[in-house]
C-alpha cells in the first residue's frame, strides 16, 4: 500500500473565525426570544447573564494536527459541587470573556501534565481541568478519559489531545444529560460542524453515541446500519463509511458513547479484523479508501 500525502487544513475562513463562530453564536439570542427556536431548550438551561452563561464549546482539543476526530452529542455544563469539579467550578468561558481569551481556550485549552501541574493551561492532557480558584480539578473528566483511551489503541499510549485528537459534537451549547440536544442538533450540526471539520487534517472521524448518530446519519447521509447491530450481529463493514467532509476523504466509523452502558465502545471490541488497518489510516500510511478495500480483501478470504 503506498503511503499518503498529508493534506494541509483549510484556512479560510481563518480558525479563529471558526472558534468564535461557535462562541459568539447568534442563535443564542433568537433562541431566547423565539420560542419555537430549536436551541430554545438547550440555551435556557443557563443563565442569560454575560458572567455565567457558559458559551458553547468549539472544540477540545489540537483540531489543527489531529489524526481522530471524534464527534459526540454535546459538552456537559461545569457546575460547582458536581463528580468532577467538587466546590470549585472549572474556569470555562463565559460570554463576558474577550474575544482573545475565547480562542486562546480553546485552541490551546490541553497542556502536558507537568505543564499543568505548574500552573500553566486550562486542562491537562491526562484529563484534569481548571478551577476558576487556581487548582486542578480533583477527578478526571471521565469522557476524556475514555476517548484517551480509544485513541491510545490506535496511537499509541502516549495518545495526547496535545497532538494527537479533537472532540467535538454535533450541538455545541452546554447541558447536563444530553438535554436539549435532539431539537438543537438539526440547526447546531448544519451551522457548525463542517466549519470545524475543514480545520482538521483527520482521516478517522469516529461518531460517539447514539444521539451524535442520529444528526451524522442524516447530514453526512450514512448508511442505514451504521451504528446499528442488525440481527444481533456486528458486521465492521455496516459502520463505517468513506465520505467526502470539509474538503477531504475520511473513514467515518460508530462507537458507542464511552461513558455509556451499551458496547461495543472499543476499537478493539467494535472492529478487530480492521484494527491495524485503522492504525495506518491514523499514521497516514494508507488511504480511507484502503481501509475499506483491507477490511473486504480480509472477509473474502
Amino acid at each position: 500500500m503506498n503511503p499518503v500525502e498529508p493534506v494541509l487544513p483549510t484556512r479560510s475562513p481563518t480558525i479563529e473565525q471558526a472558534a468564535l463562530a461557535v462562541a459568539r453564536c447568534p442563535e443564542i439570542d433568537r433562541a431566547r426570544v423565539r420560542s419555537s427556536h430549536p436551541c430554545r431548550a438547550i440555551v435556557q438551561l443557563q443563565s442569560p447573564s454575560p458572567d455565567r452563561f457558559q458559551v458553547p464549546e468549539a472544540w477540545a482539543g489540537n483540531l489543527q494536527q489531529a489524526r481522530i476526530a471524534f464527534v459526540s452529542s454535546n459538552p456537559s455544563i461545569s457546575e460547582a459541587g458536581d463528580g468532577q469539579s467538587g466546590n470549585v467550578v472549572e474556569r470555562y468561558p463565559t460570554a463576558s470573556w474577550p474575544d482573545a481569551r475565547l480562542v486562546e481556550f480553546v485552541s490551546e485549552r490541553f497542556v502536558p501534565d507537568q505543564a499543568f501541574d505548574a500552573g500553566d493551561g486550562f486542562a491537562s492532557a491526562s484529563g484534569r481541568f481548571r478551577r476558576n480558584d487556581g487548582s486542578g480539578s480533583p477527578k478526571r473528566v471521565a469522557f476524556w478519559n475514555n476517548v484517551r483511551r480509544r485513541a491510545a489503541e490506535l496511537v499509541g499510549q502516549d495518545a495526547s489531545p496535545v497532538i494527537d485528537y479533537v472532540m467535538t459534537e454535533v450541538v455545541h451549547c452546554k447541558s447536563k444529560g444530553e438535554k436539549g440536544v435532539a431539537s438543537a442538533s438539526s440547526l447546531c450540526a448544519p451551522l457548525h460542524l463542517d466549519r470545524v471539520l475543514a480545520h482538521c487534517p483527520a482521516p478517522l472521524v469516529v461518531v460517539l453515541g447514539a444521539k451524535a448518530r442520529a444528526r451524522a446519519a442524516e447530514a453526512w447521509s450514512l448508511p442505514s446500519t451504521f451504528g446499528f447491530s442488525t440481527s444481533g450481529a456486528w458486521q465492521e463493514r455496516d459502520h463505517m463509511a468513506v465520505l467526502d467532509l470539509a474538503g477531504r476523504k475520511r473513514l467515518v466509523v460508530y462507537l458507542w458513547h464511552p461513558t455509556g452502558s451499551t458496547a461495543p465502545k472499543t476499537f478493539a471490541g467494535a472492529y478487530p479484523a480492521s484494527l491495524a488497518l485503522l492504525r495506518e489510516l491514523v499514521a497516514g500510511r494508507i488511504s480511507p479508501q484502503q481501509v475499506l478495500d483491507g477490511l473486504n480483501g480480509a472477509v473474502r478470504a
